[in-house]
């Protein structure tokens, strides 16, 4: 692993250099002092920025930027983009997405065009102020276009997410913070008796406030990790809390096929869930093999065909561009048999080999290139010639290739909590361990987040404190008596 220092002149932008660096050599660790491989120097004289890579055993690199005035040197992103040119020139490559590292790109032209902003102004910022290709600028606009209906629909609404972090074990790509069911169950036994008496306590706090719900959507980890009487349980409970028949989205991860049961899919249907997440990731039995995900290709095309049979109203699959050591015409061939199922999403996302994965703790952080930007238009032409279409995006740090994960659906068949997750303009209230909530503040377009424990351990020992607490925060926020 090479080691950079920063030498910066304004130290606050340590942040935006190390994410801008990590996006050309993704790995790379920044320093203030000690030993180093190089140094990156950042230095102002008068109107001009000056940037200065330094390297021990590389050639070194020097550019000099003006800018229009005092006021350019406070802008931060200034700072960033003549980075992103400095490394693009140094590297000799471009970016798809400029200088543009958040997760949520399409939520900055939502933000531009509630501020007024013509399609043509977002469209010169977004290419010369972030240095944005046309390609992805295109897509955010198209993006924000057909997002706007569903997001105006869902304003005064709130929606609810139902954490259940615990699975049977591991896959070793995975970075969320889950929890592997011990053989007795008790750990999961004790969080979902514990996870019943949150829903209904958050489910009073609701009420009292008279507010609608939009749509639930339980995650994980793997939420068919419950027994089917358990699940059944957990449907009574929120039919019991929450008016149901008033929401727009309904969705239950169900990807782990050797958790799922045509039981569960029956209980599931009976009590109006209307989208299920069924997650192949790869339809090559190899690769779930290699990243040990206990699910079989034969499964996967039976619970499918078990969703249209219960006519389920959308079904969502995922695949990841990268997992294992698949090649392009691997993910090609996952591709075309998860189109024979004709899902209404298709969700594709490219690896991230994050923190906390044992992809990561094995073997560090090593991004490859992934496949190329021919092979992305290649896989967006082959869905848009099945009718799918991108309804929402968002980008993760150490990405095959820096690029992004992109959900697709078929016509009117958008995942509704997924875009109003991302914009960010709808209060979403989430229940369980690890599940974080978002207090939106119209008036102010801006977001308070909750956090809850993200240890199940934590969560079941500390319950009733945690719940307290968290009641108190939601009344404050919004404003229940």
């Amino acid at each position: 692993m090479s080691i950079l220092l920063f030498n910066l002149e304004n130290p606050d932008l340590e942040y935006y250099f190390h994410e801008m660096v990590q996006a050309f050599e993704p790995g790379i660790k920044n320093v203030w002092e000690g030993d180093w491989d190089g140094k990156l120097t950042q230095s102002i004289k008068g109107l001009e920025i000056e940037y200065q890579l330094e390297w021990k055993e590389k050639q070194n690199f020097a550019k000099k930027y003006s800018v229009s005035s005092q006021q350019d040197l406070e802008d931060k992103g200034i700072y960033k983009g003549y980075l992103y040119d400095f490394l693009s020139e140094y590297y000799q490559k471009e970016l798809m997405w400029g200088s543009l590292t958040g997760i949520k790109p399409v939520k900055i032209v939502q933000k531009l065009q509630r501020q007024g902003l013509t399609e043509t102004l977002i469209k010169k910022k977004l290419m010369d102020y972030y240095r944005v290709s046309d390609d992805r600028t295109q897509l955010l606009l198209e993006l924000a276009k057909k997002q706007r209906e569903i997001i105006e629909e869902g304003k005064k609404k709130i929606s609810i997410y139902i954490g259940i972090p615990l699975c049977p074990s591991k896959c070793s790509y995975c970075s969320f913070v889950s929890t592997i069911v011990d053989r007795k169950r008790q750990n999961l036994n004790q969080y979902f008796a514990n996870l019943l008496i949150e829903i209904e306590e958050i489910g009073k706090l609701i009420k009292e406030k008279n507010i609608t719900v939009d749509s639930i959507y339980i995650g994980g980890g793997t939420p068919t990790v419950l027994t089917a009487n358990q699940l059944d349980e957990l449907f009574l409970m929120l039919d019991k809390t929450f008016a149901l028949n008033q929401l727009r989205e309904f969705t239950l991860e169900a990807g782990r096929t050797d958790t799922l049961s045509d039981e569960k899919l029956m209980i599931a249907k009976k009590f109006g869930v209307d989208r299920i997440c069924l997650n192949p990731q790869s339809m090559n039995q190899k690769t779930l093999d290699t990243v040990k995900r206990p699910c079989s290709a034969t499964d996967i095309s039976h619970f499918a065909e078990m969703v249209r049979f219960l006519k389920f109203e959308n079904l969502n699959m995922d695949l990841i561009i990268g997992l294992g050591e698949e090649k392009s015409d691997d993910f090609l061939n996952s591709l075309n048999q998860v189109l024979d199922f004709q899902p209404e999403n298709i969700t594709i996302h490219n690896l991230s080999v994050k923190k906390g994965s044992k992809i990561k703790n094995d073997f560090g952080i090593k991004v490859n290139e992934g496949y190329g930007e021919s092979f992305y238009q290649q896989v967006r032409k082959i869905l848009l010639s099945h009718g799918y279409n991108p309804y929402y995006l968002y980008r993760l740090k150490y990405t095959c290739g820096n690029s992004e994960n992109v959900g697709y659906s078929l016509k009117n068949k958008e995942g509704i909590y997924n875009i109003m997750m991302m914009s960010e303009t709808q209060t979403v209230i989430g229940i369980g361990a690890g599940a974080t909530g978002n207090i939106y503040d119209e008036e102010r377009d801006e977001i308070k987040k909750i956090f809850t424990v993200k240890d199940v351990k934590t969560y079941n020992d500390r319950f009733y404190d945690i719940l307290d607490k968290k009641k108190t925060i939601i009344k404050e926020l919004l404003k229940v008596k």
